[in-house]
């Protein structure tokens, strides 16, 4: 009897127990496998990503050296501009400080035409509404109210100069389509700062009054749109447009002499 139950508990024991343990290892294989899986589709993932980062860089790389050799090529090239002046577009600061130079210019020398950017045109009708005297009962301002009151004055004149003024004066959009003065206010423009928008203006507008030849590392250019403004930064951006540039002035005492030496 204890001899048939020794031998029972050893068979027992004898085949349940490398079964358990059979079962456990193959559970810790599949766990294994599993993490191995796991980690390897991770590692994947991130050298995919990884790869996509560093064709990116590659792409931002690419264009950049392109647009390096395209300024280089400019840099190295030598640019000639020839101006031959018959579109005269001012800025408005010409109107407000010289309002009668340009009147002299309209009437004396009818072959320029004036270009009248229509931010220019908006700008006038805004300083020509001037200020409310409510706003500076102060003594103190006494000097600045006489101030805006001039700048209106001389608005208003401008306004009155542009919307009665003949063929040579026109009103022409950032787009450079020409449009009638009084209908200024329903044409709607692109957010941007002033100068950039009477830039944009006399760029558009040379795009019909400039050709461009370029051979044997030579730029030609030859325009006959003048951007008349003293305006620093105004200036630098149309020299940087290959525009030509001069003061309202110094243009009109050029005029006078071409008319004398001829």
């Amino acid at each position: 009897m204890q001899v048939a139950l020794k031998d029972f508990d050893m068979d027992s024991c004898g085949d349940s127990i490398p079964l358990e343990t059979s079962v456990s290892e193959q559970d810790q294989i599949e766990e294994v496998d599993m993490m191995c899986s796991s980690t390897a589709n991770a590692d994947v993932t991130q050298l995919c990503k990884l790869k996509k980062q560093l064709e990116a860089k590659a792409k931002v790389k690419q264009i950049c050296n392109s647009k390096l050799e395209e300024i280089l090529k400019l840099v190295d090239s030598k640019l000639y501009i020839e101006v031959r002046p018959r579109l005269l577009l001012p800025d408005t600061n010409c109107f407000i400080d010289c309002l009668e130079d340009i009147e002299k210019l309209s009437m004396e020398f009818k072959r320029y035409t004036l270009i009248i950017p229509l931010t220019v045109v908006k700008e006038l009708d805004g300083l020509s509404k001037g200020v409310k005297l409510d706003s500076y009962r102060s003594s103190k301002q006494t000097q600045r109210i006489h101030h805006f009151d001039e700048v209106s004055t001389r608005a208003k004149k401008s306004l009155e100069f542009i919307r009665s003024a003949k063929n040579n004066v026109k009103c022409v959009t950032t787009k450079g389509s020409v449009i009638s003065a009084s209908l200024f206010a329903l044409v709607e423009e692109e957010y941007a700062s002033n100068d950039d928008k009477i830039l944009a203006t006399a760029v558009a507008a040379s795009k019909n009054a400039s050709t461009e030849q370029c051979r044997d590392g030579k730029c030609f250019i030859r325009t006959e749109l003048v951007l008349i403004t003293t305006d620093r930064n105004l200036r630098v951006k149309a020299l940087a447009r290959n525009l030509a540039v001069s003061a309202l002035d110094e243009f009109l005492q050029w005029a006078k002499d071409c008319r004398e030496s001829t």
